[in-house]
């Protein structure tokens, strides 16, 4: 049986390579790093809105070239 008090996380990894989000906005498409934060941020409250035991870590990542 599950404990009242079980923490539970949410770990989200945002891609944020420069490159390929340079490329998105030179295609002029709806898809922006930005907006992508954005549904990152709404995403985040509504799972820490669901319980006080709710833990969330935002990573982000890109590869790095030498």
């Amino acid at each position: 049986m599950a404990s009242e008090e079980e923490i539970n996380l949410l770990v989200i990894v945002v891609d944020v390579n420069p490159i390929w989000w340079g490329q998105q906005a030179q295609r002029e498409t709806d898809l922006s790093l930005s907006k992508c934060l954005d549904a990152v941020m709404v995403l985040g409250n509504s799972y820490m809105a669901m319980a006080r035991t709710s833990r969330l870590a935002v990573i982000a990542s890109h590869c790095e070239d030498r």
